[in-house]
């Protein structure tokens, strides 16, 4: 019996433990996509753990999670990790990746056939996204967009594609908020999806990778504009009210 006990504290700690690192990556992700913690900002376990009110060791788990979603790297000896930078290098090939993978799944989804209720429901998420640009409602906007394509991928039902993207998806969300910056973007977006909609609906395959293709494309070379133009260290303070 004093066995069976044992086994069973056993489970719920590994089961404690789990949830905890699981608390700890969901955490420390949010803290770097919202901008609390900065590109080029050394984070350690010892800190964190502070910071977060819970143990060092399902802070060192999470953050190897998190060095796998390329959002640390290691700092080197004694300095524990770095919040991974944003650099033009890495903007180019990010959307080099997006435009690869979304591009391909457009062809796909059209090759596939793509049902008029679906096409219905990614016009109403372009609008939305829209109208909450025009309300001034920042995050819905931004959350409106970022689904706009998660969902034009989706119609691709090509499930390595879709992983592929999701992997994607966290580093594609902190560059993108570089966009905020400049909130003339915004208008642009909506226009270019109204594009990539008109060819989705017309069966057009050509125009509608042309038009996501154009628009990937634009959009990395405005990040890249604002990169330089703007002190991007001193307006992360601003993304983080974004966010």
């Amino acid at each position: 019996m004093q066995w069976i006990i044992i086994e069973r504290w056993g489970a719920n700690q590994v089961e404690k433990t789990v949830l905890l690192v699981d608390q700890a990556y969901e955490d420390i992700k949010n803290m770097i996509c919202n901008f609390e913690l900065i590109p080029g900002q050394i984070v350690s376990d010892f800190t964190l753990s502070k910071k977060l009110g819970m143990s060092r060791t399902p802070i060192r788990q999470a953050l190897q999670k998190l060095e796998g979603d390329d959002l640390i790297v290691d700092a080197g000896a004694g300095k524990s990790y770095q919040v991974s930078p944003i650099t033009e290098d890495g903007i180019i090939d990010l959307f080099d990746a997006r435009e690869g993978i979304e591009v391909a799944a457009v062809r796909i989804a059209l090759e596939k056939g793509i049902d008029e209720t679906r096409l219905i429901e990614l016009e109403r998420i372009n609008q939305n996204m829209e109208d909450a640009n025009i309300a001034g409602r920042i995050k819905e906007n931004f959350e409106a967009d970022q689904q706009f394509h998660d969902y034009l991928v989706n119609l691709s039902r090509n499930k390595k594609l879709i992983r592929f993207h999701e992997s994607l998806l966290l580093q594609c969300r902190r560059v993108r908020m570089i966009s905020y910056l400049e909130r003339k973007y915004q208008d642009k977006a909506y226009r270019d999806h109204q594009m990539i909609l008109e060819g989705l609906k017309s069966g057009d395959s050509r125009l509608a990778q042309q038009a996501l293709a154009e628009h990937i494309e634009t959009a990395r070379l405005d990040y890249l504009r604002v990169m330089k133009e703007k002190n991007i260290t001193e307006d992360f303070g601003m993304l983080r009210f974004f966010r």
